[in-house]
């Protein structure tokens, strides 16, 4: 059997390099670990955590939760001072802001590839900041990690456990506490006076042509995750959590490793943020006896305004194309994989743009004189926000 491991955020691009753990520690923020959770109601994690829920409930939630702790009481924080066990001393009477570690949901994926088989599990979390005194969220940064083994048989019950076990308790940038740990190294909160921005809408267009696995995607909130995490890490901000299928602002639940249920206040985004996907196109580039090549597009819109004005500063429609190579003795190959893998790239080259980079992107966009001008707007919301 061979492994792959994937840390889907264990590198953070923001601007400005790591300082040292001791560096400016009075100037520090003081956030108070409230432990491992599970978002939504209790009668759903079976559902959207079917496998990682009964990990967690045979081993045992207080002792993965003091686990995740102590990895992350060893994590350098130049920003922020993470102190563990003394929330239960606070009488909610004061401001104190307190993260828990949520876990949203996971994707469990076998396919048979060249008489092969390969499991793919994901886990998407976010690191949760909220009020304590007020149970209001400030926002939240995005965490995916993935694991992804090649075997010659089917992967039993027992081998797709050890695998989620390998990202819920494990070590290094492939688990739950290397990713966070990794976020929690370069995270700066932002100014009590910051604005916030959200994610409201992820959709697929009307008239689009989206494989039904990618439209599951898009309903289950797996994009909007994958997006949110995708501004977090590059543009170095927290947003407030995508909840697909919710009102704007509104409440969530957390239920924590205790046994403590917490209702939070979702406040209602300064500016909001949508995404619609267009659709997919695809063609050969180049075929020989030897191999042949393909070209996949991803096209998608994003809108960005401000609610109470109702004013608009992006609104335009993207593309971004992708090559994939692959052997004349492989006729087949994961298309809606490549598909996903393509948009997402897509995403991340708009994000990267819109933090001041890839200006070149921007002019190979339809309208490109309206692609960039839009960015910088966006580019400007963004700066409000940190």
């Amino acid at each position: 059997m061979r492994t792959l491991l994937i840390a889907c955020l264990a590198s953070l691009a923001f601007a400005a390099a790591p300082t040292p753990a001791h560096a400016n520690e009075s100037n520090r923020d003081t956030v108070h670990f409230a432990g491992l959770a599970f978002t939504g109601a209790a009668a759903g994690a079976p559902d959207s955590l079917p496998v990682a829920s009964r990990i967690l409930h045979a081993d045992g939630l207080l002792q993965t939760n003091t686990l995740l702790a102590r990895q992350l009481a060893d994590t350098p924080m130049p920003h922020v001072e993470l102190r563990m066990g003394e929330l239960a001393t606070l009488d909610g009477t004061g401001s104190a802001t307190a993260m828990a570690l949520a876990l949203d949901r996971e994707v469990t994926v076998v396919e048979e590839i060249a008489g092969q088989h390969k499991l793919l599990v994901e886990l998407s979390a976010q690191l949760l900041f909220f009020d304590y005194r007020d149970m209001q969220v400030r926002l939240a940064y995005p965490v995916t990690v993935q694991r992804v083994d090649v075997m010659d048989q089917p992967p039993t019950t027992e081998q797709i456990e050890a695998a989620f076990r390998s990202l819920v308790q494990g070590t290094g940038t492939a688990s739950l506490a290397g990713a966070s740990q990794a976020a929690l190294a370069r995270l700066r909160l932002p100014d009590s006076s910051a604005l916030r921005m959200q994610l409201v809408k992820v959709a697929v267009a009307p008239d689009a042509e989206v494989p039904v696995a990618l439209a599951a995607r898009v309903q289950d909130g797996t994009l909007g995750h994958e997006f949110t995490k995708l501004l977090s890490s590059t543009l170095g901000m927290g947003l407030l959590p995508h909840q697909p299928g919710q009102a704007v602002g509104g409440t969530m639940a957390a239920r924590f490793a205790d046994g403590r249920v917490f209702t939070l206040k979702v406040p209602e985004p300064d500016y909001a943020l949508e995404l619609e996907l267009e659709g997919f196109r695809q063609k050969t580039l180049k075929q020989t006896p030897a191999m042949r090549q393909e070209l996949l597009g991803a096209y998608f819109r994003l809108r960005a305004s401000e609610p109470l004005s109702g004013k608009t500063y992006l609104d335009h429609g993207f593309r971004h194309g992708a090559t994939k190579t692959l052997p004349a003795s492989q006729a087949q190959f994961d298309l809606d994989a490549a598909r996903y893998e393509t948009l997402l790239s897509g995403l991340a080259m708009f994000a990267a743009a819109a933090g001041g980079g890839d200006g070149e992107w921007l002019r190979q966009q339809q309208d490109p004189r309206t692609a960039t001008k839009q960015a910088r707007a966006f580019q400007e919301l963004v700066e409000k926000c940190r």
